[in-house]
C-alpha cells in the first residue's frame, strides 16, 4: 500500500447481513435443543421415579397379601389342632396320693409320667412326637410341685415385674381353672425358652404346674389341653 494514500475502511471485506442472521439462527437452535435435552432428561427422571414408586407399592402389597396369607394359614391350622384335640382324646389319671387330678391329651400324643421328680409328687411330658427327657422344650409339661403357692410364684414374679435395666420377661394374670385360681404367665421363662406360658394353680400345700414351651406352636392346642384339666383342691 502506498503510504501516500489514505487508508480506505471500504475496501476492507464485510460480513454479509445474512451471514450474520445465520449464526444467531444456529445459536439459538443450540439453545432450543439444549433446552429439550434438559426437558427430556426431567421427564424420563419423573417417569423413572414413578416407576420406581409404582414397584415399591406393589412389593408391598405383594408382601402384605403373603403375610396375610401365612396369618390366615395359621389361623386355619390353629382352629384344626384345636377340633383334633377336643375331638380325639385319652384321659389320663393321676395316682391318689400325686393328686388325682385328670388331665385330657390328644390319642395321638405320647405321655411321659415320672413319679417323685425333682422336688414333685408327680410330673409329666406330653408331645405329638417321641418324647426325649432331655430336651430344653415341650410342647406339654405338667407338675404337683411341693411346694406353696407362694414360693413357686416368686422366680415367676420378677420376671414378670422386672427392673431397672432389666425389663419385664414375661406377663401375668389371674387365671382360673377347674374352679381354682392361679395365674397365668406368658414369655420368657428362661433363656432356653424364650416364648412359652405357665400356669400355677394352688393345691393345699403343693402348687400344681402346667405349660407349654412353645407359644408358636403350640398355644391352641394348650389352651384346649388346660380346659380338660380337673383338679381335686
Amino acid at each position: 500500500m502506498d503510504p501516500q494514500t489514505p487508508f480506505d475502511i471500504s475496501a476492507q471485506p464485510q460480513k454479509s447481513k445474512s451471514s450474520k442472521q445465520a449464526t444467531k439462527f444456529y445459536q439459538i437452535g443450540l439453545v432450543a435443543l439444549g433446552v429439550l435435552t434438559l426437558v427430556l432428561f426431567i421427564f424420563v427422571l419423573v417417569l423413572s421415579s414413578r416407576a420406581s414408586i409404582n414397584d415399591e407399592k406393589l412389593n408391598q402389597a405383594t408382601k402384605e397379601g403373603q403375610d396375610a396369607g401365612v396369618a390366615a394359614q395359621k389361623t386355619a391350622d390353629d382352629k384344626k389342632a384345636a377340633e383334633l384335640a377336643n375331638s380325639d382324646l385319652r384321659t389320663y389319671t393321676s395316682p391318689v396320693n400325686a393328686g388325682n387330678f385328670e388331665i385330657s391329651l390328644p390319642k395321638s400324643w405320647s405321655l411321659a409320667v415320672i413319679p417323685n421328680d425333682k422336688g414333685s409328687t408327680i410330673s409329666g411330658l406330653s408331645s405329638p412326637d417321641f418324647i426325649d427327657t432331655k430336651l430344653d422344650q415341650y410342647p406339654l409339661r405338667f407338675a404337683l410341685k411341693n411346694q406353696a403357692y407362694t414360693d413357686v410364684k416368686k422366680p415367676y414374679d420378677v420376671l414378670a415385674k422386672g427392673s431397672a435395666g432389666n425389663p419385664a420377661k414375661m406377663t401375668s394374670k389371674e387365671i382360673t381353672v377347674s374352679g381354682v385360681k392361679g395365674t397365668i404367665y406368658t414369655g420368657q421363662a428362661d433363656p432356653k425358652i424364650p416364648n412359652g406360658t405357665v400356669v400355677l394353680l394352688p393345691i393345699r400345700d403343693k402348687t400344681y404346674i402346667i405349660q407349654t414351651d412353645d407359644n408358636a406352636k403350640y398355644l391352641t392346642v394348650f389352651t384346649s389341653i388346660l380346659s380338660t384339666l380337673h383338679l381335686n383342691p
